[in-house]
């Protein structure tokens, strides 16, 4: 279950980041310089875009929709399972949400037609881990996760072409008000860790059922 939560967060993030490139390439706003961002700071970009009547190309407004559903996805499952105390926070999602969507509907009367996304040059693919711990369980939909990934996945593919416009190096943007963003860092992070673990594991039970050699599994332990 958890697995499926990582797989809604990456394409999320990864919808957020073609997002937050093309206003750094297009606004002109100084704070996109800095690689901690809030999301009020994109509706001030999106206002800069407005204030310049810009066109915004529709592989932008779809990589917004898309960020917008995946992120009310998450949000609902966390409403459908938050344990009492944690209104607060609950706000705090939502006020995110609402200020994506705030950004969204300003750009949105200046779209056009289909282009390609820009793609950075170091940028590389985030693999989709398969099978997790259930850390995170109460925070998933599974059905409401699934049907998005594949509404999603067809935005993508109606919406982008073959040709790509490269972008110069440049420094991560990372939105620092994305508290289930943390969380689910968190969640990658010990669910490799787990992965590791349970391959070494196995090595020193092959070598306690003598199938594989102390100097074997040594090595692969610390190849690891």
């Amino acid at each position: 279950m958890e697995g499926s939560l990582i797989s809604l967060y990456l394409s999320y993030k990864k919808a957020t980041k073609l997002i937050l490139d093309w206003l750094l390439s297009t606004a002109g706003y100084e704070q996109f310089r800095h690689s901690q961002l809030t999301t009020t700071d994109i509706v001030n970009a999106a206002r800069q875009i407005q204030e310049k009547n810009i066109a915004v190309p529709e592989y932008v407004l779809s990589n917004f929709r898309q960020a917008l559903a995946k992120r009310r996805a998450v949000h609902s499952a966390y409403v459908k399972h938050r344990g009492p105390g944690q209104e607060e926070d609950d706000l705090k999602h939502k006020a995110f949400i609402d200020r994506l969507d705030q950004a969204y509907k300003i750009l949105l009367p200046f779209g056009t037609g289909p282009h390609s996304p820009p793609v950075s040059i170091n940028e590389q693919k985030e693999e989709t881990p398969t099978h997790a711990v259930n850390r995170f369980a109460s925070l998933v939909d599974i059905e409401l996760i699934d049907n998005i990934n594949d509404q999603s996945e067809g935005l993508q593919r109606s919406n982008i072409d073959d040709s790509r416009v490269p972008l110069p190096e440049k420094t991560q943007q990372v939105l620092q008000d994305d508290d289930i963003g943390d969380y689910i860092e968190l969640s990658r992070f010990i669910y490799e860790l787990d992965a590791i673990c349970a391959k070494v594991n196995g090595y020193w039970t092959d070598v306690a059922s003598g199938t594989l050699s102390i100097a074997v599994a040594g090595f692969m332990t610390n190849t690891a």
